[in-house]
């Protein structure tokens, strides 16, 4: 696996656990709050998948030229 695909798991996964626990610990003062929590937790929650996403995709693309790899056969 690539430096940058370690990087964007990294970032995925943090994102991931942080929009699960501000989910999880925050209690909003407001209903109005509480939509915005939501968005955020949405927000974090979209990212990290869409980040490990992307590690996974360029993490894989990277196998190609590998001999042992059973895509360059």
């Amino acid at each position: 696996m690539s430096g940058k695909a370690r990087i964007l798991l990294a970032c995925g996964t943090f994102c991931l656990s942080l929009g699960s626990a501000s989910a999880a610990l925050a209690l909003p003062p407001s209903p109005t709050a509480s939509i915005w929590l939501n968005v955020l937790v949405g927000l974090l929650l979209g990212v990290g998948m869409g980040l490990n996403l992307a590690a996974v995709l360029l993490g894989k693309s990277g196998c190609r030229n590998r001999p042992d790899s059973p895509a360059s056969t």
